[in-house]
């Protein structure tokens, strides 16, 4: 999928699942179509995000999955990565986890 645009992207060899960094923009959007693929995805969004109405309204009919860590995430920035992080993120599941909630230590 490299390089093919997330939204209108349909995949023409057999796939499993999604894993992803997607950008913290269009975050509806995103979880929207991926939802729409109707197979297993694990996406990176910060926990914030459970403040919005999109995660309620998204996931009202279907178990939201988080894979919770002890510590924040580092991220990489062309090969760097950046140590000053100031929000926790979470792996946002749908179908992927074998229970809904997943507290992990993170080794950093």
């Amino acid at each position: 999928m490299w390089g093919n645009d997330f939204y209108t992207y349909e995949p023409s060899e057999p796939w499993d699942c999604i894993v992803s960094n997607p950008p913290f923009t269009n975050k509806r959007r995103i979880f929207e179509r991926a939802l729409s693929f109707n197979k297993p995805f694990a996406l990176i969004m910060s926990n914030t995000w459970l403040n919005d109405s999109a995660p309620k309204q998204l996931f009202k009919d279907r178990d939201l999955q988080l894979l919770m860590f002890d510590k924040r995430m580092k991220f990489m920035n062309n090969g760097e990565i950046q140590n000053k992080i100031t929000f926790s993120s979470s792996y946002y599941c749908w179908n992927f986890l074998p229970k809904q909630i997943i507290m992990e230590e993170l080794n950093v």
